[in-house]
């Protein structure tokens, strides 16, 4: 009987009709894409050659100029008074959630995609979307190399050695 892979889930996203997770097992690394139909792809540990983050310092300049506007706005309203409190409510609940939301990830290094790439591909990981969990899934792929390179048996001495070519006689 097959034994059974334990996994732990490092990150999820999502779009409108997508949904990625990311799990980490002891020898590799399962993407899963679901929509309407679900793709797996694994990345075995021994086989990624680059890890690579991509800062997105310009989705953080949007967020924080969309910011910016909104308690702008709410501080217009409010201070106008009367009629415009109900205005100031419709602008402040929308910069409190995204301040809720962006502020902690601007805090800890900011908005960045994640690339992993091996000899036959290199792919974006869009469940991993702060700098902050792409460090932690590096340090997370370099224990997991060493680990297994620990685990590999010495190479045998003649493993080194490289026979001549063999001429052909005439």
């Amino acid at each position: 009987m097959a034994k059974k892979k334990k996994y732990k889930r490092l990150g999820r996203g999502s779009t409108l009709i997508q949904a990625f997770y990311l799990y980490d097992a002891e020898d590799h690394l399962l993407m899963v894409n679901g929509s309407f139909t679900e793709e797996y792809r694994r990345f075995y540990y021994q086989d990624i050659q680059a890890a690579l983050i991509k800062n997105q310092v310009g989705k953080m300049v949007f967020l924080i100029l969309l910011l910016l506007a909104l308690l702008g706005g709410t501080a217009i309203s409010l201070s106008a008074g009367g009629d415009f409190v109900p205005f100031a409510l419709v602008l402040g609940l929308p910069a409190l959630i995204i301040l809720a939301w962006g502020l902690p990830i601007m805090l800890t290094g900011g908005f960045c995609k994640f690339y992993l790439q091996s000899e036959v591909q290199n792919m974006e990981i869009p469940p991993v979307k702060s700098v902050k969990k792409a460090r932690k899934i590096i340090s997370l792929i370099r224990e997991r190399t060493a680990e297994q390179e620990r685990q590999m048996p010495p190479p045998s001495p003649a493993a080194g050695r490289v026979l001549p070519p063999v001429l052909p006689r005439g």
